[in-house]
Parts: C-alpha cells; structure tokens; sequence
C-alpha cells in the first residue's frame, strides 16, 4: 500500500469516526476538544516553602482561569482509556520553551474536573504534543480509545 493509499484509508476511517494510532483503535466521533489559556512550565508549578511545596501563584492562577475557561465550554467526562493531543500556541512570545513540560498542568485540570479519570498509564494510553500558530492558549482533543 502506498503512503497515498495509506493516508486516504486513514482519512476514511478518521470520518467514519474510528482510526488506529500509537496502535490503539480510537473513537473519534466521540472525542471532545477544550481550549484552555497558556500553562505555566512544568518548572514553574510549585515553590519550596519550610515544610514542603506549594502551588505557586501563577500556577494557581492559572488553575483558576482554566477552571473557569473549562467549565464554560461544559465539556463531557470520558471515562476508560483516552489518547491526549495537545496543541500550545506557537510565537506567543520570543523565548525558548521545552514542550514537554507544558503538559502536566493541563493533564492535571482534566483529572481534577473528571473530564478524565485519571493521568495514570490505565486511563492515557498515549500524548502527542505539538506547536500551532492557530491556536490562542492551548488546545486539548481527548480521543477515547475504541473497546474493539
């Protein structure tokens, strides 16, 4: 099969609502999508205090402005396993960022409002991350992985 044979069998599936990636059958006719604000580096979540750590300020901030931001779009629980796809706003500005560090507090935010059960290896089955210079904030697309 052709990588053109390849791809259009995968667009076929992907609107037939179901598709394998990372080796895992996916239900995309259920998937849901969220728009959050920008998260704070994984570097910057909590601070060292005398008897431990804490949150930090802009780390609870943030908690609260996707809290809201995710409450208004009313999205549904998904509950099994689910693959995670995070899109981060590309050119926000001129630093450097290492992507991977921006997932945990969005990842976080699913669990803590049950739009997932869980960050554990049961529930997220796998996450791709990515830069996008359409996206404003961060988007996540929750696919939940097919039972058959």
């Amino acid at each position: 099969m052709s990588s053109q044979d390849s791809q259009k069998a995968i667009t076929a599936a992907n609107e037939q609502g179901s598709a394998t990636e990372f080796g895992l059958a996916l239900d995309h006719a259920r998937k849901v999508i969220i728009n959050l604000p920008f998260p704070p580096s994984t570097n910057n979540l909590f601070i060292n205090v005398t008897k431990g750590r804490i949150p930090s300020a802009r780390y609870a901030d943030w908690r609260q402005e996707a809290g809201w931001s995710l409450k208004a779009q009313r999205p549904r629980s998904i509950k099994g396993p689910v693959i995670l796809k995070y899109l981060f706003q590309e050119g926000q500005d001129r630093r450097k960022r290492d992507i991977g560090n921006l997932e945990k507090a969005p990842t976080d935010l699913l669990v803590e409002h049950k739009v997932i059960e869980s960050d554990d290896n049961t529930i997220v089955r796998a996450i791709a991350l990515g830069w996008s210079k359409a996206v404003t904030g961060a988007r996540v697309q929750i696919i939940p992985v097919s039972k058959s």
